[in-house]
């Protein structure tokens, strides 16, 4: 009898739950649905894109070369890839 105490408390918990997540209203149409901080944001992402392209990718493809040129070496009848 206890189990079927608590498994309606735990449905009634769970009902409550989804039906508060209803209870929303929609924004009103003076507020700006846009991102508050988009100025700064996108001068964060510029900033590190222009890092990524000028200075992780180069080193990122050196070091791929260099592995392969180091493994070709280790291991000649070996194709790497």
């Amino acid at each position: 009898m206890q189990e079927s105490n608590l498994s309606k408390v735990v449905a009634l918990v769970l009902s409550l739950g989804l039906l508060a997540g209803c209870a929303s209203t929609p924004a009103a149409k003076s507020e700006d649905p846009g991102d508050p901080m988009e100025g700064m944001n996108r001068g964060f992402y510029d900033f590190n894109d222009a890092i990524d392209r000028n200075v992780l990718e180069p080193v990122a493809r050196g070091y791929v070369k260099a592995r392969r040129i180091r493994s070709a070496r280790a291991s000649p009848g070996f194709s790497a890839t």
